[in-house]
């Protein structure tokens, strides 16, 4: 799936505004400029449209995670991906929410996509176990109509100060 659908999909399911998703890219150190932005939301045939990064992308799902989450004190920060799959975008939504297998599976059952156990675990196993199997565009984009089916309200959505303390 293009990140430029995955944007606009997913700034309609959390309802971000272009400043939103400015400001949770800059979180995680990305130079976002709101112009930008604005016309990566636009449509791919207006002659204004910009093509999302995948670094872009990373930097906005690592500002999400942080923003929901608070920033991992743990020990030094992790380096953004460089290469971001469908799985990892289902992965990094999945942490930055908190959602819990129960979640997940409503999610998708919204979008109208039903998973069963097996299924949903071999989307998150890493790319060289047996069991991966690689997240199709048509199950991220039912998760991603999902998510904004069930709603923002729906969503865990508790914020943490930026310094980490949750």
């Amino acid at each position: 799936m293009h990140n430029n659908d995955i944007l606009r999909l997913l700034s309609g399911a959390l309802g971000l505004e272009v400043a939103d998703i400015a400001a949770l890219a800059r979180l995680s150190g990305a130079k976002a400029d709101e112009s930008r932005i604005e016309r990566m939301l636009l449509d791919r045939s207006d002659p204004d449209w910009c093509k999302c990064s995948d670094l872009l992308m990373a930097h906005l799902l690592e500002g999400l995670i942080i923003d929901r989450r608070g920033r991992d004190v743990s020990g030094p920060p992790r380096p953004v991906d460089r290469h971001i799959s469908n799985n990892m975008v289902l992965k990094k939504l999945r942490v930055a929410l908190q959602l819990h297998d129960a979640d997940m599976y409503a999610i998708f059952q919204k979008g109208g996509l039903s998973l069963n156990k097996s299924e949903l675990s071999a989307l998150f196993r890493k790319p060289d176990n047996k069991r991966y199997r690689p997240c199709s565009d048509e199950q991220l984009r039912a998760f991603l109509a999902g998510l904004a089916a069930v709603g923002k309200d729906r969503i865990k959505t508790e914020q943490y100060p930026e310094s980490g303390a949750a």
